[in-house]
């Protein structure tokens, strides 16, 4: 059983201080825990950080899908039963998918 949990966004700009460049970032940090776990008794949490545009495609949202859009579909799946897909890229696990179990309600 895996739990989304909640997300936080982090937004702005940051100055890059080797080229003293203006960097904009936009990101979504989701959290989740997870059961069933070998060798570990009770729940596993974990974290995933997804650019704004990735996460579109994470919630088989539409390119064109706005900032409501994004937050009203994580703030609909807090607390509820989902099924993650993680690939290892470059050694670092990437999440690639998810969606609701079942008849989450």
């Amino acid at each position: 059983m895996t739990k989304f949990i909640g997300y936080k966004r982090k937004h702005g700009k940051f100055t890059d201080k080797d080229t003293g460049e203006s960097i904009n970032y936009d990101n979504y940090d989701l959290y989740f825990i997870t059961g069933g776990v070998p060798d570990i008794f009770g729940y596993y949490p974990s974290s995933y950080r997804l650019k704004r545009d990735t996460i579109r495609q994470v919630l088989g949202a539409d390119y064109n899908a706005d900032d409501d859009y994004i937050l009203d579909t994580l703030q609909d799946i807090i607390n509820k039963e989902v099924m993650i897909s993680v690939l290892n890229i470059d050694d670092k696990p990437v999440l690639t998918g998810l969606m609701l179990v079942g008849n989450n309600k």
